[in-house]
């Protein structure tokens, strides 16, 4: 990811995406509109390994989630090293050196990567 999605996204945008998306992993976690494995049915996790899922519906009644699973669901084809550094976060709650692990790169690379995927979110959402 370049500068051109970090461009023009400033502090408070950031601060907003991160309240959304850490209210959007409240939301999966309390199952939203679920699925049989407790995820919402277009959740971008449930159907990692399937295709696009852009024209999929979510009725959580829940705005924020939505939009954020939706920026989530493009991230996820964009690039999914930074996707997946946003699901250890947020969603998992997984500690940095673990995620960073689990990614097989270093902490310092994992951070760079949470945060470009912060910046990605932030430029889908937040107008």
């Amino acid at each position: 990811m370049g500068n051109a999605i970090l461009a023009g996204v400033g502090d408070s945008r950031i601060s907003e995406a991160r309240r959304k998306l850490k209210a959007w992993a409240y939301w999966l976690s309390q199952g939203g509109r679920h699925g049989s494995r407790g995820y919402p049915k277009a959740s971008a996790f449930v159907h990692a390994n399937e295709g696009d899922r852009t024209n999929s519906h979510i009725e959580s009644g829940n705005e924020d989630a939505e939009q954020v699973e939706r920026a989530m669901c493009a991230l996820k084809r964009f690039n999914f090293n930074v996707f997946k550094s946003l699901r250890y976060e947020y969603e998992l709650e997984i500690p940095d050196r673990e995620a960073a692990e689990r990614l097989c790169v270093s902490i310092k690379t994992f951070r760079v990567w949470r945060e470009k995927g912060e910046y990605f979110i932030a430029g889908k959402i937040i107008t």
